[in-house]
């Protein structure tokens, strides 16, 4: 039998072990060490990095070890809800697509989708179930009502909203579609007789069950547009959408 100060000990190891394995490969070179422990399950560790001092918090969530970063870089995030990458775009073609504000508005929005899902797996409110195979946040029923969800630590809520990943599909389709099959084996909590509900947070335990059309939509339009590109061929057929973007000095890469 392990007495539970040598239990807490170990605990605390593999927790520190974790931790440097973490920056080793994310930082390698960097000097930093443990100052001290937070309340409850909360670690507190310290680093230098070109003179600059970075303050490091971890928790653990189940059994998996989530980092938060109090480095202020991560902080004041520019990326908005996943909406910005995808209204504009459900008949309007972002490929090749450019204009004096942007060179390549496929790449733009591509990167905008791939900044909110390295913001749900680095995690850094410690939310249940964010990971590689749960992510996206944008404008969705909430916890509290409805709100703009988006990749910072203000308006982060813990609360996936399905539409983000699954309208990103035409961006990162692997990545969509990891997410869809992770969705989709959590059962009728998230899924329903005309597809997946609009929002849902498992910090919360919070399943509310509810569509919201502006929402359930792109989907249905994002996922034809990558299986065939129907919508975007449809809508870039039409002379006054060629005649529009010509005025308004949008071009198309050939």
């Amino acid at each position: 039998v392990i007495s539970s100060t040598a239990c807490d000990f170990l605990i605390h190891s593999i927790i520190f072990m974790r931790f440097f394995f973490f920056f080793f490969q994310a930082e390698c070179g960097i000097l930093f060490f443990c100052l001290s422990r937070g309340l409850g399950d909360v670690y507190r560790f310290f680093f230098f990095k070109q003179k600059t001092a970075y303050e490091i918090s971890a928790c653990l969530v189940g059994s998996e070890m989530c980092i938060r970063d109090r480095n202020l870089r991560y902080q004041d995030s520019k990326a908005g809800p996943l909406f910005w990458a995808q209204y504009s775009f459900l008949g309007l073609n972002p490929t090749k697509l450019k204009d004096k504000y942007c060179s390549d508005y496929f790449n733009e929005m591509r990167n905008l989708t791939l900044a909110n899902r390295a913001y749900c797996i680095r995690n850094p409110k410690c939310h249940k179930g964010f990971s590689s195979d749960c992510w996206g946040l944008t404008a969705s029923y909430s916890v509290n009502g409805y709100a703009a969800h988006a990749p910072n630590e203000h308006d982060d809520k813990g609360v996936i909203s399905p539409t983000a990943a699954l309208s990103s599909i035409v961006y990162t389709p692997e990545y969509s579609l990891q997410v869809m099959r992770h969705l989709y084996e959590m059962g009728e909590k998230v899924f329903g007789p005309y597809g997946f509900y609009d929002a849902f947070s498992e910090t919360d335990n919070w399943y509310p069950q509810r569509y919201l059309a502006i929402d359930q939509g792109p989907i249905a339009v994002m996922i034809e547009n990558y299986r065939s590109g129907l919508l975007w061929k449809l809508f870039m057929s039409h002379p006054d959408i060629q005649k529009g973007l010509q005025k308004l000095g949008f071009s198309i890469e050939n």
